[in-house]
């Protein structure tokens, strides 16, 4: 009987220090991004064959360790990462909208909607002024200052576009490198021994699908043996302990095309393009494919509006010396649109008068200035444009804020369920250490009386 109750009270000795132990590393790792909190998992043993002796069938087996789990919720985990790959996506598109807004810089003293309306300025002035040199060249740099902007724009969506594609390439590579650590830790918890815990490396790889998630909105599938095999879109990415190269691929597309520009995706393993891509990827390939593209698409419809409402007004008219306007404009997009070099080289070239009017005649030229009141002109273009740049971008930014929201929501609730609360962890600690305490006490009573029955049992009268 005694020496049941001392196997009893070993294994609680042995299943509290355990327990101590697992304390310690939870407190020791209270701020290790990543890391969830372990407890052990005690059961009563059976006393069938536990402890030294075991020959009564009423013997009791003390207690075990069943074993060491994660404190985490496995609905929240798999939220939290649906929740980061949207939030990523819409934030990464709200960043592109912003970039393509502050190069376009409206509204501002110098955008292109208040150099348009300096150049009509201008042009106004000049009718007034038809026959003086200086108004004509005022004119002509007014002009030159509107084609001078959008050439610039167009250069700095280009590089943006650029830009957006080198980061891309940096992002792919990234995604490459968690999918192998992920392999690899497939490997490594396999390879665990069945009476350790790989917990530690459980929480590493979480991390890593999590940095995932939030990159191209990766799945992930916990199989039988431990092993996580992730998927992107239609296809898979890790599968046990092998990887599947995620690679930019770029495509030729007929709407990007006549902008130099071809269709950028993601492919697997060079065989399978990746369809509906969350995270930051996401919404950089829709800056890629629609968001850039479609700001120079719409600021090549401004350069074209202006260059050909000019152009047919300056060519009916006639210029200083009575000889009918030629192009005022050259070029056809925002990209290659000038001011003729023949008119800038000569002010007395512009056409400021009308067919036959005189030297004194500036009706031409009025009627250029009326374009600004012009429906269908390079104004009314310019600033739908901009109204619409503004508002897909509001639009883009309430729902980034309102996915962000979400995605705290969901992280917070998952932390709480995960991570390590000092507070509790020292109540543990206490209730740990008072039940060590207790069956080192219940030991050290058994030892008194199996001393009492071995040495003093039967000495009386000796």
């Amino acid at each position: 009987m005694g020496v049941e109750a001392l196997s009893s009270a070993v294994s609680g000795l042995f299943a509290h220090r355990r327990r101590l132990d697992v304390i310690s590393h939870n407190v020791a790792n209270s701020n290790t991004i990543g890391y969830s909190r372990q407890r052990v998992d005690l059961v009563s043993a059976s006393g069938a064959g536990v402890g030294i002796h075991s020959g009564s069938s009423q013997s009791l087996g003390g207690v075990e360790v069943a074993g060491i789990t994660r404190s985490r919720d496995s609905f929240l985990e798999s939220r939290s990462l649906e929740a980061s790959g949207s939030s990523a996506k819409l934030v990464a598109s709200h960043d592109v909208l912003m970039s393509v807004e502050a190069l376009i810089g409206e509204p501002s003293d110098h955008g292109i909607i208040a150099g348009l309306d300096a150049m009509w300025g201008a042009f106004d002035d000049l009718a007034n002024f038809p026959d003086a040199l200086p108004q004509r060249e005022a004119a002509i740099q007014s002009a030159v200052t509107v084609t001078g902007r959008l050439n610039e724009i167009d250069r700095q969506l280009r590089q943006l576009h650029e830009t957006t594609k080198e980061s891309l390439q940096s992002d792919v590579a990234r995604v490459n490198a968690l999918t192998s650590e992920i392999a690899t830790l497939n490997e490594a918890i396999s390879a665990v021994a069945t009476d350790l815990s790989p917990n530690d490396l459980l929480d590493q790889r979480d991390l890593a699908a999590s940095s995932l998630a939030q990159l191209v909105g990766a799945r992930t599938r916990t199989l039988a043996d431990g092993s996580m095999d992730v998927y992107l879109g239609n296809t898979t990415l890790v599968q046990r302990s092998r990887t599947f190269a995620v690679e930019v691929a770029e495509t030729t597309d007929a709407t990007l095309s006549p902008l130099g520009f071809q269709r950028v995706g993601l492919e697997v393993a060079g065989l399978v393009t990746v369809s509906d891509i969350a995270g930051s990827l996401g919404g950089k390939l829709d800056g890629l494919n629609g968001t850039i593209p479609d700001s120079i698409n719409s600021l090549n419809e401004v350069a074209q509006q202006l260059i050909t409402d000019v152009n047919t007004l300056h060519q009916a008219g006639d210029d200083l010396d009575g000889d009918p306007g030629g192009t005022f404009f050259d070029g056809s997009n925002a990209g290659t649109i000038s001011v003729s070099a023949t008119i800038q080289s000569d002010a007395r070239l512009v056409a400021a008068a009308s067919r036959a009017g005189g030297t004194r005649d500036g009706s031409n030229a009025a009627d250029i200035a009326n374009l600004r009141s012009s429906t269908t002109g390079a104004d009314a273009t310019a600033v739908s444009f901009v109204a619409t740049l503004g508002l897909t971008a509001q639009a883009v930014g309430q729902r980034a804020s309102a996915e962000s929201d979400a995605f705290q929501r969901v992280e917070e609730a998952r932390l709480t369920a995960r991570s390590v609360n000092v507070e509790e962890e020292m109540v543990d600690l206490i209730e740990a250490q008072r039940s060590y305490e207790a069956a080192a006490r219940v030991v050290s009573t058994i030892d008194q009386m199996l001393d009492t029955l071995v040495n003093r049992l039967g000495v009386v009268g000796r």
